[in-house]
């Protein structure tokens, strides 16, 4: 997988970081292992779910520059059940209130959220590896029935 390789191959020798984003937020990099595992399963989920066509929206899915709490984008939506604001993809939250721009070190992902309740033409299986995610409680997956 290219991602894989491509953090792989960009991590620090010493501490086994992944490097700071490029611009924007600083959003991670400092958790090495952890990063480079969750950032390798949800590439398995994103390319096991458009095998037979691509997804209409990819979520800032596979974006190098931004963590993959930021994968995901924010819709406001007056029909949801849980209030107007439903970020879609992938989102996290740590021991502080809300959703927030993650670093691995000062604030570890302890909450992730995988919500893709949109049509979004995904198809495919649900990869094995999904199962190793260990940050995730919670994956939402709707309209998508193929």
């Amino acid at each position: 997988d290219s991602i894989s390789v491509q953090l792989l191959e960009n991590q620090d020798t010493v501490s086994g970081n992944l490097p700071k984003q490029k611009h924007g937020f600083r959003l991670g990099g400092d958790s090495g292992a952890a990063q480079v595992t969750r950032r390798y399963i949800l590439a398995a989920f994103f390319h096991s779910t458009s095998q037979v066509s691509p997804w209409i929206d990819s979520l800032n899915f596979l974006s190098p520059d931004l963590h993959e709490c930021n994968w995901h984008k924010n819709y406001t939506r007056s029909n949801f059940p849980f209030g107007d604001f439903d970020p879609v993809g992938v989102f996290c939250e740590d021991k502080v209130d809300g959703n927030i721009l993650l670093d691995d070190y000062q604030y570890p992902v302890e909450f992730m959220q995988v919500n893709i309740r949109i049509v979004n033409d995904m198809n495919g299986p649900l990869p094995p590896e999904i199962g190793y995610l260990m940050d995730c409680r919670s994956l939402m997956l709707e309209n998508h029935l193929r």
